[in-house]
């Protein structure tokens, strides 16, 4: 199958269920500020679930751009990716409704650890349909910071089994803080390093060349 053909019913699903992440709210009524107030730990849910599944967005995006063949092996490890993700919705809602149900934290948790586990396989597989690979562990992450990105929501899925039921969003919240400083120290920082070496060069050559004349 062509990659391009895959990135775009990736995407699209992907976009479809960002989108109808918002849904999972009830209108308050009647609409007040102190209705709306109430809402915050829904609001908090939603975004930890919106800028999740925008860094899987964002990663896969940055990252298949080497992708040239789609096996139908990976179709499948796709499609099982998108299933999961299609229950952020109704998951980020159960969650917003009340942070403090272990019922809910632990089937929000379990929806992000299928995914991530899906999202693992898909890369290993796209790798094999290479002659070598194209992509890290997880899209943009390494192994290391993958199987951390994979402790901390284990982490928290335990945390809120025995302690303390909202741990497994927070974990969630961690997580993408570590993504995102991730992808940024992936991307952005060796951009930087690589002007500093060229001021650096290019320094090193003018004083040579002062050096000659003199």
């Amino acid at each position: 199958m062509n990659s391009s053909r895959f990135l775009a019913f990736y995407d699209a699903v992907l976009a479809i269920v960002m989108t109808i992440l918002v849904l999972s709210f009830n209108i308050p009524d009647p609409d007040s500020w102190q209705n709306i107030a109430r809402m915050i730990p829904g609001f908090v849910c939603y975004a930890a679930s919106f800028f999740w599944l925008g860094l899987m967005w964002i990663s896969s995006y940055m990252a298949w751009g080497k992708v040239e063949v789609v096996s139908e092996r990976s179709l499948f490890y796709m499609l099982v990716s998108l299933f999961f993700s299609s229950f952020f919705p109704f998951a980020t809602g159960l969650v917003g409704q009340d942070m403090n149900s272990v019922v809910a934290e632990v089937f929000y948790g379990v929806v992000v650890l299928c995914i991530t586990v899906s999202n693992i396989a898909l890369t290993g597989s796209i790798n094999r349909d290479h002659s070598q690979p194209v992509l890290r562990t997880l899209f943009l992450l390494p192994a290391r910071t993958t199987v951390i990105d994979v402790l901390i929501k284990i982490v928290g899925l335990l945390l809120c089994v025995f302690v303390w039921p909202p741990a497994m969003s927070v974990c969630i919240m961690f997580a993408v803080v570590v993504l995102t400083f991730r992808l940024f120290w992936d991307t952005r920082l060796p951009h930087l390093t690589g002007k500093k070496e060229a001021v650096k060069k290019a320094l090193a050559a003018q004083e040579e060349e002062e050096g000659r004349k003199t």
